[in-house]
């Protein structure tokens, strides 16, 4: 969020924020001050380590990084909010994590088959009052459409729809 700030100008802009975010080696991915859930597998294990009897401590070290992507996201969206202009901030996960949920005993992601908890992501779209006064009518898309299940192939439409790109390519991808 620092370099965001030192980049954010009064002229139009549209940024684009890769985090590593919530992948295996989880302990690499928060600090330790958010490490709440306990125990975790801790930075030194082995891969060898990845079965089904460490899943408390693997899913443990995974919450605590969802735990700190919702404080990044805080921060985030009170830095945006905080500049007092039109502005949407959107955010949506590649891919989920399988724990052993099943009869497959699948665990994290890419395997040969793909589990409901792989491709079951989140995504959140937070927006500035002063852009719902400016665009009212897509504010009011993004409220019916809040509990439809989508995919990840809305991203590239609602981004440019949401930043008024006119020259949208499919604008029915749009949410």
């Amino acid at each position: 969020i620092d370099d965001l700030k030192k980049c954010v100008s009064d002229t139009l802009q549209f940024f684009v924020m890769h985090m590593l975010g919530n992948h295996f080696r989880y302990e690499y991915r928060y600090p330790q001050e958010f490490e709440i859930y306990k125990p975790v597998m801790g930075k030194s294990f082995s891969y060898l380590s990845l079965t089904k009897e460490n899943k408390e401590k693997l899913i443990n070290a995974y919450d605590n990084c969802i735990l700190y992507l919702d404080y990044f996201m805080d921060e985030l969206i009170s830095y945006v909010d905080s500049l007092n202009r039109s502005a949407v901030v959107v955010y949506m996960s590649d891919h989920g994590e399988s724990f052993w949920e099943d009869e497959r005993n699948l665990s994290l992601h890419g395997s040969y088959e793909i589990s409901e908890y792989e491709f079951h992501v989140p995504m959140l779209v937070w927006y500035s009052d002063e852009y719902a006064n400016k665009y009212p009518e897509k504010v009011e898309n993004l409220q019916k459409n809040k509990t439809k299940a989508v995919s990840s192939q809305v991203l590239f439409y609602s981004l440019l729809d949401m930043a008024n790109v006119k020259e949208v390519v499919d604008s029915t991808k749009s949410i």
